[in-house]
């Protein structure tokens, strides 16, 4: 990846207030032309030029919580 892509995801991370890695995947997913992405949770919600389609009802994400948390 050019290092002019990393730069914006870290612009874009700190701009949508979200993780640095989740400002990568939308960075990369904007310059690979990606319109939606399929996520855990509602941290792309901010992040302009992607929609973001979460996978699991609320019910599912606290299961799989519980899960990972034990």
């Amino acid at each position: 990846m050019p290092e002019s892509v990393v730069e914006e995801a870290f612009a874009r991370s700190t701009t949508a207030n979200i993780d640095g890695w989740d400002g990568y995947y939308a960075q990369v997913a904007i310059e690979e032309g990606v319109e939606t992405i399929l996520t855990l949770d509602d941290d792309f919600e901010d992040v302009d030029g992607i929609t973001a389609e979460v996978v699991l009802s609320p019910a599912e994400f606290a299961t799989l919580n519980e899960y990972v948390n034990s």
